[in-house]
């Protein structure tokens, strides 16, 4: 499987650390931005895979302390 960073419809890398943690049938995914000199008002990203119900979920924290999700459907070729 390889994992792309999709960053307003374009992939792209924006430096981190990714992390990948991953059973038999979920995995999660976010980038430790620690040291990464980032405006206040960058979200927390995650990402969620549950390749049973092939899924894909993201969360992102914003500074107001409000959370945005979203579903879509996994795409496998």
């Amino acid at each position: 499987m390889v994992y792309k960073s999709v960053i307003n419809g374009e992939e792209r890398e924006r430096g981190g650390k990714n992390t990948l943690i991953a059973t038999s049938g979920s995995s999660k995914s976010f980038t430790d931005m620690a040291g990464i000199n980032l405006i206040p008002e960058t979200p927390k990203e995650v990402s969620y895979i549950d390749f049973l119900s092939k899924k894909t979920y993201q969360a992102a924290e914003l500074a107001d302390g409000s959370k945005v999700y979203t579903e879509s459907v996994l795409k496998i070729s």
